[in-house]
């Protein structure tokens, strides 16, 4: 296995990496599966393509950095700063992002199927054609989020959610629950929703111009 030294710390799998100083670090297609980077400073790293399957990075720092086509898979991103991330098509699935802020994040084609979003701040955040298939979103502040055209949010737990000025205009909503979710101002022209999908009291889902599926 070649070991990569970057900034003195070693870059490998299962890498022990806590609190490491990592900022503005050239980690293009890295391997970090499995690795602690707990608490670890990443903001502003080039982390494109790199490998972070199973990775820890609670409490971590990657704000504004580089996190396009990277692999997060079943990573563990408690409470980690995200904010203005770049992260185009990563492979988030399953991964736990609970508490984490993307505040200005591109989550652009991600896929963050089965992730659990729970109290994320998702706000003004870019989701436009993300899959967010039976993705935990309750309590998550999405205020001003992108979700139009493709985004896939069947069997989405939105429970509680702010969706406030989002925009979901053809956004996949079947089997998805909305209960005690804001949607004032929220843009849902031709989301579609199916017999399934729950929806705040007194919330009139037609008058918002959804499109319910036979």
């Amino acid at each position: 296995m070649v070991v990569v030294e970057v900034n003195g710390y070693e870059i490998a799998p299962k890498a022990r990496l806590t609190e490491a100083d990592l900022a503005g670090a050239y980690l293009s297609g890295a391997n970090l599966s499995w690795a602690n980077l707990t608490r670890a400073n990443l903001s502003g790293a080039d982390l494109h393509r790199a490998d972070l399957t199973g990775a820890n990075l609670s409490g971590a720092d990657l704000s504004g950095a580089d996190l396009r086509w990277a692999d997060l898979k079943g990573a563990y991103l408690r409470r980690a700063e995200l904010g203005g991330a770049e992260l185009r098509k990563a492979n988030c699935i399953r991964a736990d992002l609970k508490g984490a802020n993307f505040f200005e994040a591109n989550l652009t084609e991600a896929d963050l199927s089965g992730a659990d979003l729970s109290g994320t701040n998702l706000g003004r955040a870019k989701l436009f054609g993300a899959d967010l298939t039976g993705a935990n979103l309750s309590g998550a502040n999405l205020t001003g989020a992108n979700l139009r055209r493709t985004s896939r949010l069947s069997g989405a737990n939105l429970v509680g959610a702010n969706l406030t000025r989002a925009k979901l205009p053809w956004a996949d909503l079947s089997g998805a629950n909305l209960a005690q979710a804001k949607l004032s101002r929220a843009s849902l022209r031709k989301a579609q929703a199916d017999k399934s999908t729950i929806w705040p009291s007194l919330f009139d889902p037609a008058a918002a111009g959804v499109i319910f599926e036979d």
